[in-house]
């Protein structure tokens, strides 16, 4: 029977066009084989291609970005130096203000206290001059007494004698030096 096979496998093989029979010799060679797996070794090489290929714009996108980001880092960093500079100098400044504002305020304050020195010394004197005033005004009175009483005596013993006598008030009075 095996004879038989091969006697019809042979028929057959004279009998089937080009195609079939390249096919049925690649069978028997094993040649099938090699070209299924060389298809999908080409096909595996094809995928790996092709993801290759997006590693390479992958790779290519990432130094695109990280130049830029190395860019925008300089820039950070150029920034926070500007940024550290500007702020001492405001600090510089608002330092430079608080002294002057604060040698203002001791000018001030210094002002006031003169003033109110000055105030104190001159409410001192109007005190003084005050007490002065009352004295004279004490004396003064006295004084208008004593000639009312000396005029009325006066006044009596000349008018006792026939004289008319007129007397100039004078005051005498006593102020002293600062």
């Amino acid at each position: 029977m095996a004879s038989l096979l091969r006697v019809f496998q042979i028929t057959a093989l004279t009998n089937a066009k080009d195609h079939e029979r390249l096919a049925l010799l690649k069978e028997v060679a094993g040649t099938k084989v090699y070209e299924q797996r060389r298809t999908e070794s080409l096909k595996i090489m094809a995928d790996t291609d092709a993801k290759r290929g997006k590693i390479n714009e992958l790779l290519d996108y990432i130094e695109t970005r990280l130049q830029e980001l190395e860019e925008e880092k300089e820039e950070l960093k150029e920034f926070q130096e500007k940024d550290k500079e500007r702020r001492c100098l405001e600090y510089a400044l608002y330092q430079r203000e608080l002294e002057e504002v604060g040698e203002a305020l001791l000018e001030i304050e210094d002002d006031r206290r003169s003033d109110v020195h000055g105030a104190n010394v001159r409410r001192e004197k109007y005190d003084e001059r005050e007490k002065e005033i009352q004295v004279c005004f004490s004396t003064l009175f006295y004084i208008d007494q004593l000639t009312t009483v000396v005029s009325r005596t006066s006044k009596n013993k000349f008018l006792k004698q026939g004289i008319h006598l007129r007397l100039p008030l004078r005051a005498v009075v006593i102020v002293k030096p600062n």
